[in-house]
């Protein structure tokens, strides 16, 4: 599980990050990105009812996609604030085929260290 102070929790942090950050696309998700003053890098997941209108379907994104973002988040650069905005085509894919997907869109926007 991703520990707390490393999400994106406030409705306003959301909306400065969709306002003034980066963005990058793929099949699978959105990324929006921020580089900010405070040392530790936060991320926030969002599943709308676009990709699943069931909460089980979506839970469970957002469950997979937390537990691969605590794993590679010391691999992470440091100083950012993360939107992973998920796609239709993730309800399909197993969690590897997630983490994949993930890492290789993290990897596009050179948010590796």
């Amino acid at each position: 599980m991703l520990s707390f102070e490393n999400r994106i929790k406030k409705k306003k942090d959301f909306d400065t990050i969709f306002e003034k950050g980066d963005i990058i696309r793929s099949k699978d998700f959105v990324v929006n990105f921020l580089e900010k003053e405070e040392a530790e890098t936060r991320f926030g997941i969002v599943v709308s009812k676009k990709v699943s209108n069931k909460a089980t379907e979506r839970n469970r994104i957002k469950r997979i996609l937390r537990n691969h973002l605590r794993v590679i988040l010391p691999r992470i650069k440091e100083r950012f604030d993360i939107v992973v905005i998920a796609r239709e085509s993730l309800i399909k894919k197993g969690s590897k085929e997630m983490a994949g997907s993930l890492e290789e869109i993290l990897l596009k926007g050179n948010l590796f260290k």
